[in-house]
């Protein structure tokens, strides 16, 4: 079936897989089930929608309403809700069960879910588990870290996102298992490895795209195995450690920095980053099975119309950021911990089943439209039914959701919390002003926090060479280059540019973190001929970009 995507316009498909898969898991309430009905939007658009409820990066000053502590929160002070630190919002102070709702079935079921979400506390800030790692959210097992987003199991790390299992690295997305690390994209096994992209095993080296097993290697690309190489040029160790030359110059780094930029363009992409698996379209995926317009998805099987979904999710759709063992999941996100048969919720984990319209549940089954309720069954909008008269309560109000027509579509974004400039929608399908505000998001004027500090100083007036900058610089303020936004370096990180021999930075974290996601293709597949056989085949890589793009084929018997 073609269909018109309401939002945006663009057509897209609705397969007859599709089909199968909404009536798998449409629902049965009281022996009836109620179909799940096609989307009205495009899977892009979906998505976009998803992510609008997450907010990872955007950190926030305000009190904990119950304890009256100071906390660090990803939900602005001005926001309409009570907001609890971690520790309060799991404690048994309180009880979610206490705002419950009766149905109320003249309204739509999105306005009583909308004051049932103003009414019960929200968790601050996501994080567990995490010693001195204030500011950090969605982060589990981090210790000593500062501004680590999404980051788990990792020690000493400054400015990351999505990195797994690291220690001493900086200013890196999208990796694992590094050590002594700078400005990686994409890269795994990692030691003493700086401004690179696509690398596995590599050490010693920098400015790589696209390289495993090297050693001692700078500006490189689609190399295997190597030590000492220059420009792809097999150097002795002399040779390569007289052409070496120190990166704590602001100068000399940006010329590497234009060199490598065209060493890229001059060498061969892969149509897809795609490892260990079988049948699947997308990209970046890796160790999965039946996977259909997936992305950055790894150990899952049977999915389709899914982003950031990692360690094992299962017979799935259109669902962003569930993760470890969920299975059974439709139109949700950052849903983890085996929550099993979501269906239109939000921020639920720990062993949930047989969710539908929930938002910030744990260890709970047959929920409809609860939040904050915690090793709960049979409730609707927080209030405890029977089990019988729960599915009889359950079934009139789908039916009156279909009346309404609500059923089966995603949660409105008038539902989230956070304005969409705030979210991670912004950063996958990033919008202006104007254009977020057409499409009804919110959009949120964020004011500039002014560090106090002893001197603000434009960053091209700092010394070019590492060796010259002062440990003054710690009570100073330095004006980005591209953005104008003041910024601070702390001792953490002096220190690690110090070790590492690299400049002061001239640009803000978050607008270093943007070009980092600049250089990653988008969540979109094109079709477009090998530049080397000739052969059709789907990518990342829309056809006028001016990489040389090739084949799996192709590829590897360039690169092999």
């Amino acid at each position: 079936m073609q269909r018109s995507c309401k939002q945006c316009g663009s057509a897209f498909e609705v397969t007859q897989d599709d089909f199968a898969f909404y009536d798998l898991v449409s629902p049965v309430f009281n022996g009836k089930k109620e179909l799940i009905p096609p989307p009205t939007k495009c899977p892009e658009c979906r998505d976009r929608l998803r992510y609008s409820f997450r907010n990872e990066r955007h950190l926030y000053h305000r009190r904990c309403d119950l304890c009256l502590k100071d906390m660090i929160s990803m939900i602005a002070p001005e926001k309409p809700f009570t907001v609890f630190c971690p520790d309060c919002f799991f404690s048994d102070r309180w009880n979610a069960e206490s705002f419950a709702q009766t149905i109320d079935f003249s309204k739509p079921f999105f306005d009583q879910f909308a004051e049932l979400k103003r009414a019960v506390p929200r968790l601050g800030i996501d994080v567990l588990n995490n010693q001195n790692s204030s500011y950090t959210n969605i982060s589990i097992s981090n210790k000593d870290c500062y501004l680590v987003f999404a980051t788990v199991r990792s020690e000493r790390c400054l400015h990351t996102r999505k990195v797994i299992e690291s220690r001493e690295t900086m200013d890196c997305s999208y990796s694992e298992k590094l050590e002594l690390c700078y400005e990686c994209i994409d890269c795994y096994n990692g030691y003493n490895l700086l401004f690179s992209e696509l690398c596995k095993d590599c050490s010693f080296s920098a400015f790589l795209f696209d390289c495993i097993g090297v050693q001692h290697c700078f500006l490189c690309s689609n190399l295997r195995n190597k030590r000492y190489c220059y420009l792809n040029q097999q150097l002795t160790k002399e040779q390569y450690e007289a052409k070496m030359q120190a990166m704590g110059n602001t100068v000399t780094l940006r010329k590497l920095q234009e060199q490598f930029r065209k060493l890229k363009l001059s060498s061969v992409h892969r149509a897809s980053q795609n490892f260990q698996v079988e049948n699947c379209r997308g990209n970046y995926l890796m160790n999965c099975k039946n996977c259909s317009l997936c992305f950055d998805t790894h150990n899952s099987e049977d999915c389709t119309y899914c982003t950031e979904a990692v360690t094992g999710l299962k017979s799935s759709m259109d669902c962003s950021c569930v993760t470890m063992e969920c299975e059974r999941d439709f139109e949700s996100a950052t849903c983890s911990e085996a929550t099993n048969y979501s269906l239109f919720s939000v921020n639920c984990r720990s062993a949930n089943s047989a969710l539908v319209y929930c938002d910030s549940v744990y260890s709970s089954h047959d929920l409809f439209g609860c939040i904050g309720l915690r090793h709960k069954q049979y409730c609707i909008l927080n209030r405890q039914y029977a089990a019988e008269e729960y599915q009889r309560n359950a079934a009139q109000l789908s039916q009156h959701m279909q009346h309404t027509g609500e059923w089966g579509f995603f949660f409105p974004h008038t539902l989230s919390p956070f304005a969409y400039n705030e979210s991670m929608a912004q950063e996958f399908y990033p919008l202006e002003r104007s254009a977020a505000l057409a499409l009804g998001y919110a959009w949120r004027d964020i004011p500039e926090k002014i560090p106090q500090v002893s001197r603000t100083i434009p960053a091209n007036r700092l010394s070019d060479s590492i060796q010259d900058i002062p440990d003054e610089i710690l009570h100073w303020a330095i004006t980005c280059e591209a953005t104008g936004r003041p910024f601070k370096i702390v001792k953490q990180e002096l220190m690690f540019y110090r070790q590492m021999c690299l400049p002061i930075p001239h640009l803000h974290p978050n607008e270093r973190h943007r070009r980092r996601m600049a250089l990653r293709n988008p969540w979109k597949l094109w079709t477009r001929p090998c530049m080397k056989c000739g052969k059709q085949m789907e990518t990342t890589y829309a056809p006028e970009r001016p990489e040389i793009v090739y084949c799996e084929n192709c590829y590897l018997k360039e690169v092999y």
